[in-house]
């Protein structure tokens, strides 16, 4: 049976303030930013809300890297997706949560720039897509 995630406190903004630009989940998930994951394999790990990445955990560790055709996206997602479960069962709530997931890779000799070291991984969203 999934295990419901707790969720977040969300912070409103005072009537004070001015919105001067915006960027929709939506329009995030069209330019790529956040990739949607499949429903049926994050409701497997007992993720009960939809579950979105960000373009660059797609593109660097889900997605199967070339050379590793023997690996599956799907194995790979579920590797992630259940780590993560696993570690909001152990969690005591908060919005934050690191975790480990070792992927196997073809050896390159790259490091990525600093501002990428801590790219939040998982989104879970909890109000409609579309909004």
């Amino acid at each position: 049976m999934p295990t419901k995630i707790p969720r977040a406190r969300v912070f409103h903004m005072s009537k004070e303030f001015q919105i001067i630009s915006s960027y929709t989940t939506k329009q995030a998930i069209a330019d790529g930013v956040l990739v949607p994951v499949d429903s049926k394999i994050s409701e497997e790990a007992g993720i009960v809300y939809p579950v979105l990445v960000t373009g660059t955990v797609w593109n660097r560790y889900i997605k199967v890297p070339e050379g590793m055709e023997h690996q599956d996206l799907d194995g790979r997602l579920w590797d992630m997706l259940f780590m993560f479960a696993v570690q909001v069962r152990k969690s005591k709530g908060g919005a934050l949560l690191f975790f480990k997931v070792l992927f196997l890779a073809i050896l390159v000799r790259f490091v990525p720039p600093i501002s990428e070291w801590f790219v939040p991984v998982i989104s879970v969203q909890t109000v409609p897509l579309g909004s």
